[in-house]
């Protein structure tokens, strides 16, 4: 009797941590091989790739903590992940061993973090994040994508294509360390959501405002973005609507401000998504009035799930400058999820 009770605590103690403790790897690679044509015909072939390790912990009295760490890599071309590490780049984007280098007489200066992150080819950070969440809602902090960016502008990828969206490109500064956001509860539908972000340059430790309201079908959202000290916003306003298999979008941003006025201006997106068993065609339109690009765009994309994880798609994107010659691009790619 005394050895059944012994070892059921010991089981119990045990068993008990696992109980609270989630911890989940997942993430996804996709080969990708595009045909670009300007004027002159350009193919490439890429793979993007996704690792996420994330997990999850019960508290007590209603609270989880919770952590979130995304990796993602791109290879393009002749650009290999190995020439991140170990590696000094020349003026001409050779990788040359420092070994090399300083047996050579040369003097040897190391990349910055910064400087490989814009090499295509390297491992990058995407979120690196710790939560509390409760009956108060959810704190995140440390590295990740402001609302403007990651829920707003995202709004405009449709089609699921990792290498051909509609996401405009309006000057926001994208992820950052060292950034705190709240999100509420839902209220009968209702949620907002609060941050401050460090972005660096003009957006640095800009502060957010999200309205988010769900009824069913329909879905509205609204943001805006600033930085008081110098006076730069970026606002924007969604809405979705689904009858049954189809999804309608329409979107709108502004950003005002940037002494870098070629990204000053309005952005219009509308979309269509429909679902017909396993496949699924997405249909946007952009209207990018920003100096920098000043272009209409057109998209429509064809996805198949082979599988609950893994899909084959095609996809093509017209791109009307203002000036110059159209721009045509058709992927075809495979994603398998995991």
């Amino acid at each position: 009797m005394k050895k059944t009770i012994i070892a059921a605590a010991v089981a119990a103690s045990v068993a008990a941590p696992a109980a609270f403790a989630d911890v989940k790897v997942g993430g996804m690679v996709a080969p990708e091989f595009s045909v670009t044509d300007n004027g002159s015909s350009t193919d490439e072939g890429r793979v993007w790739t996704d690792l996420v390790f994330s997990g999850s912990e019960d508290l007590g009295n209603g609270l989880t903590a919770s952590f979130k760490y995304h990796m993602f890599a791109d290879t393009s071309g002749d650009s290999t992940i190995d020439a991140v590490g170990g590696e000094t780049l020349t003026a001409s984007g050779t990788a040359v061993s420092t070994a090399a280098l300083a047996a050579s007489g040369h003097t040897v200066t190391q990349p910055t973090i910064s400087a490989i992150s814009d090499v295509e080819g390297g491992q990058k950070i995407a979120d690196l994040t710790v939560a509390l969440s409760g009956d108060f809602g959810t704190v995140k902090m440390g590295r990740f994508e402001p609302f403007a960016e990651g829920v707003i502008d995202a709004f405009a990828n449709i089609e699921g294509i990792n290498g051909m969206d509609l996401e405009s490109s309006t000057g926001f500064a994208g992820r950052s360390n060292g950034s705190i956001a709240y999100v509420s509860p839902s209220m009968n539908g209702l949620s907002l959501g609060l941050s401050t972000v460090e972005l660096g340059g003009e957006f640095n430790k800009a502060n957010e405002v999200m309205v988010k309201y769900s009824n069913g079908p329909l879905m509205v959202m609204a943001n805006s973005s600033k930085n008081d000290s110098n006076n730069v916003k970026h606002s924007g306003v969604a809405a979705s609507y689904k009858i049954d298999a189809l999804e309608l979008r329409a979107m709108k941003t502004t950003m005002k401000g940037q002494s870098t006025t070629t990204k000053n201006g309005d952005y219009t997106m509308i979309g269509a998504k429909y679902t017909m068993g396993a496949n699924t065609i997405a249909v946007g339109m952009s209207d990018d009035e920003t100096a920098e690009t000043n272009k209409e765009s057109t998209l429509i994309s064809l996805t198949h799930a082979l599988s609950k994880n893994t899909s084959a798609y095609i996809g093509f994107k017209n791109d009307d400058p203002a000036t110059g010659a159209d721009t045509d691009t058709t992927i075809i790619g495979v994603s398998q999820k995991f």
